[in-house]
C-alpha cells in the first residue's frame, strides 16, 4: 500500500514547476526543506547559480559509510496540446497521479523522502542505522548535470565513504577520485502465459490520437470529474436527472458535456 504521505509529496512536487526553461529548481528543493525541517532531518541546501537548487540530507547511522537515495527535481519541457491532462498541476485519476515529473523523476523524489521520514522516526525511536542515509536532490539532470550532481561531487563532500546509491536510470561512468563506478539500469519485466519475457514499458500512444481533456467536448465520468474535482460518484449521482443539463447518452454510455459543466459550475452556489 503506498502512504499517503508519498501521494502527497508527489503532488506538491508536480504543482512546483520546474521544467527546464523555467530556472525555478530552487522552488521545489526549498519545498523539500521544509518537510525535512518539519520532521528534523539534517539537511542543507545549495545553490550554484540563481534558480538552480540541489538538497542534501542525512541520518546518522553507526557507520560512515554512506547509502545514497539520488534523485533530481527538474524535468523536460512540455507541450501541453499533447496532454491529455494539464501538465503543470497534478491530477489523480483511477488511482493514478498524472503530470509533468511523475515518472522522471518526482516520483522517486517523493518516495525518498518517505523513506528518509520512515528511517528518521525509526532513528529517533532507538532503532539506529548501520549505515549513514543520505538523500540527494539535485537539479539540472535534464541539462548537462554542471550545476546538479558534477557541481554536488567537486564542491561538497557528499562522495567520501560511499557504499552504495540508488537512483533514476544508469549506463554512464561517473569518475571519483581514482576509481570510474558504472552505474547499471534495472528493468521490470513479466513472463506472460507463453513463457515469453515481455517488457513492462507499454507505449499507449501509438497509432492514438490525443486530444487535451480541456479541449474535448465531451468527457466521461473519470475524466469529468479529474477536469472539475467533483467526485465521480457525485457526478453520477447529478447527472442521472432528465433535467441534467450537461448530461449527454451514447446508448447505455454516460458522457459529460464539457461545456455545459463549465456553465452550470459557474451558476452554482452548492451541488
Amino acid at each position: 500500500m503506498i502512504h499517503q504521505t508519498i501521494v502527497d509529496y508527489l503532488c506538491n512536487l508536480i504543482n512546483i514547476d520546474t521544467t527546464i526553461n523555467s530556472n525555478n529548481e530552487i522552488e521545489g528543493i526549498l519545498y523539500i526543506k521544509e518537510v525535512f525541517d518539519k520532521i528534523g532531518i539534517e539537511n542543507k541546501v545549495y545553490e550554484p547559480v540563481s534558480g538552480k537548487g540541489n538538497i542534501i540530507a542525512t541520518i546518522k547511522g553507526k557507520r560512515d559509510d554512506a547509502i545514497i537515495l539520488h534523485s533530481h527535481i527538474d524535468t523536460a519541457n512540455y507541450n501541453a496540446e499533447n496532454w491529455l491532462f494539464p501538465p503543470y498541476k497534478a491530477t489523480l485519476i483511477n488511482n493514478c497521479i498524472v503530470g509533468r515529473g511523475t515518472l522522471d523523476c518526482k516520483g522517486l523524489v517523493a518516495i525518498w523522502m518517505d523513506i528518509m521520514k520512515y528511517f528518521y522516526l525509526n532513528n529517533c525511536n532507538g532503532k539506529e542505522l548501520k549505515n549513514t542515509l543520505i538523500f540527494i536532490c539535485s537539479c539540472d539532470e535534464e541539462g548537462d548535470g554542471k550545476y546538479g550532481t558534477d557541481w554536488l561531487l567537486n564542491n561538497t563532500p557528499v562522495s567520501n565513504n560511499i557504499k552504495l546509491v540508488f537512483g533514476e536510470g544508469g549506463g554512464y561512468p561517473i569518475p571519483l577520485g581514482e576509481d570510474i563506478y558504472f552505474t547499471i539500469q534495472t528493468e521490470e519485466v513479466y513472463i506472460n502465459e507463453n513463457s515469453q519475457i515481455k517488457n513492462t514499458s507499454i507505449n499507449y500512444t501509438e497509432n492514438k490520437i490525443i486530444i487535451p481533456i480541456w479541449k474535448k467536448s465531451n468527457l466521461t465520468v473519470e475524466e469529468a470529474a479529474a477536469y472539475c474535482g467533483i467526485g465521480s460518484r457525485k457526478l453520477r449521482e447529478m447527472s442521472d436527472s432528465e433535467f441534467c443539463p450537461f448530461v449527454l447518452w451514447n446508448g447505455s454510455k454516460r458522457l459529460i458535456k464539457r461545456r455545459k459543466l463549465d456553465e452550470y459550475l459557474d451558476n452554482a452556489y452548492s451541488i
